[in-house]
């Protein structure tokens, strides 16, 4: 493997690392942003997770360089070896974190349906609602379903 090749999969390497520091700061905005039910924030935080991903690079160019760097001598070995350890121990911690974040997310999305059907029904009960000039009340008609 060239010095060239070996300095573009470190390159490769740091860049993944940054983005996915970045990309563990939106997680945890996000897990604060669902507990405090702030939704705008949450779609602009969901919009920047993208941008971080695509910024990531792509991951068979990375693999190809892993692969003909795996050939090279025990120390670069060993320093890849590390680097890849800690982005996989990142990538590991964040998915965790996402899946919990996503599944408190499922739940007030229940919860927001539950509160629109609730909406509706109020609604529909409101539509059948009629004035009585003549008794001087307000009634409601009869109610099926």
């Amino acid at each position: 493997m060239s010095g060239k090749q070996s300095a573009e999969l470190d390159e490769l390497l740091s860049r993944q690392l940054a983005c996915l520091k970045k990309y563990g700061e939106l997680v945890e905005r996000q897990r604060t942003l669902i507990e405090r039910q702030d939704y705008e924030g949450l779609l602009a935080v969901l919009a920047k997770k993208e941008k971080v991903i695509a910024r990531m690079g792509d991951p068979a160019r990375l693999k190809e360089l892993a692969v003909e760097k795996s050939s090279a001598g025990q120390k670069q070995r060993e320093q890849t070896g590390r680097l890849f350890e800690e982005l996989i121990a990142k990538l590991d911690f964040f998915a965790a974190a996402e899946s919990e974040s996503m599944e408190k997310a499922s739940g007030l999305k229940a919860e927001l349906a539950a509160n629109i059907f609730a909406l509706r029904k109020g609604k529909r009960m409101l539509r059948k609602y009629s004035h009585a000039p003549m008794a001087g009340k307000a009634r409601f008609k009869d109610i099926k379903g």
